[in-house]
């Protein structure tokens, strides 16, 4: 099925005709792209701030979603059929959340990001104790909701403030600098969960996800 659809998808940009040429303006070398990105992505210390919290969200994130919730929900809930209808929720919460996100108009739209990025730590604290289901399931349809805001507000904060001749190069240490830390939380989370027990784990990766900039 993947396969079948990745055929149609190629076959339809094949069809696209661009209506614009770019310009050539001489053949750049890789070191100077990334040296000219570093330096358009440290200029801007409000994206700096922002991806600093992104990456302490996501490592909190990416151990409480890929192996302590898991873990938590056999352990004290009912197995893998609460995970996947916590999972669920928060898959809701981002579908509501982009619906919400396309008709807020905030006067100061990164506080506001920076507020729902910090929610996206609710259903790891709901684990942490745990509470019930419902609770956790609510948390995780208020995270669902909150991270689908926090992206759109963002995105658009990047396409609005940061020049087109720079965005994809600021773009591009935003996702490397906010994901690049979260294999290394999927490793060491079960070995932490062995020394310091599952609750303390998702407290100490809640609080990652919730730490501002």
């Amino acid at each position: 099925t993947a396969g079948i659809a990745a055929l149609i998808a190629g076959a339809f940009v094949a069809l696209v005709r661009p209506r614009f040429v770019v310009a050539r303006q001489g053949v750049s070398h890789p070191f100077s792209d990334f040296r000219e990105g570093w330096k358009a992505f440290t200029a801007r210390k409000w994206v700096v701030a922002v991806v600093v919290a992104g990456t302490l969200s996501n490592i909190g994130a990416s151990a409480a979603m890929g192996v302590l919730g898991p873990l938590q929900s056999v352990a004290a809930l009912n197995g893998a059929g609460s995970w996947a209808v916590i999972t669920s929720a928060l898959a809701v919460g981002t579908v509501v959340g982009a619906v919400i996100a396309g008709r807020v108009r905030p006067r100061r739209p990164l506080v506001l990001a920076m507020l729902a990025l910090g929610l996206f730590s609710l259903p790891m604290f709901a684990l942490a104790r745990p509470m019930s289901l419902t609770v956790i399931v609510i948390a995780a349809l208020i995270a669902g909701i909150s991270l689908d805001l926090f992206s759109v507000l963002w995105d658009t904060a990047l396409q609005q403030n940061v020049p087109n001749d720079s965005l994809s190069r600021v773009s591009a240490f935003d996702w490397l600098g906010s994901f690049a830390l979260s294999p290394i939380a999927l490793a060491v989370a079960g070995p932490l969960v062995d020394i310091c027990g599952i609750s303390t784990v998702l407290y100490l990766a809640a609080a990652c996800a919730a730490t501002p900039p």
